[in-house]
């Protein structure tokens, strides 16, 4: 071991000035083009969520009309008083809500919150990490 420490300092190598410059422009440029790819990427992502939830809101509102819904919740408005037979009235509510239709489109809404989420942290990482850390 000192053998080998000997004979680096004997060397004595000296590195050319604009070497660790150009290694970390190396450095931040790699790191720009993988930010630069997610940024596309959940951008897409997001866009595409967004394309697909706007039918499947519509379809959700047209499976609350179809399935008698709004009939059954009036009813709590209506003021025939749902208080004696209110367990079959929570069942019936429960059994005409499109629970598949209801969860596609939550999914969806969840898919395209997170996309632009992780989309704003790639495309400003400095400003939202200084709001994090400002709290």
């Amino acid at each position: 071991m000192k053998d080998l420490k000997d004979i680096f300092t004997s060397v004595k190598y000296e590195p050319r000035a604009e070497l660790a410059t150009r290694v970390w422009d190396r450095v931040l440029s790699r790191m720009n083009r993988g930010r630069t790819a997610r940024l596309w990427a959940f951008s897409a992502t997001g866009m595409l969520s967004l394309v697909v939830l706007v039918p499947a809101v519509a379809s959700l509102l047209g499976d609350f009309a179809k399935s008698g819904f709004y009939d059954y919740f009036s009813l709590l408005f209506s003021g025939a008083g749902v208080g004696s037979y209110w367990k079959d009235f929570v069942a019936s509510l429960a059994d005409s809500l499109p629970t598949a239709n209801i969860i596609y489109t939550l999914a969806l809404s969840l898919v395209f919150a997170l996309s632009i989420k992780y989309a704003l942290r790639q495309a400003a990482p400095e400003w939202l990490t200084n709001a994090r850390h400002a709290h």
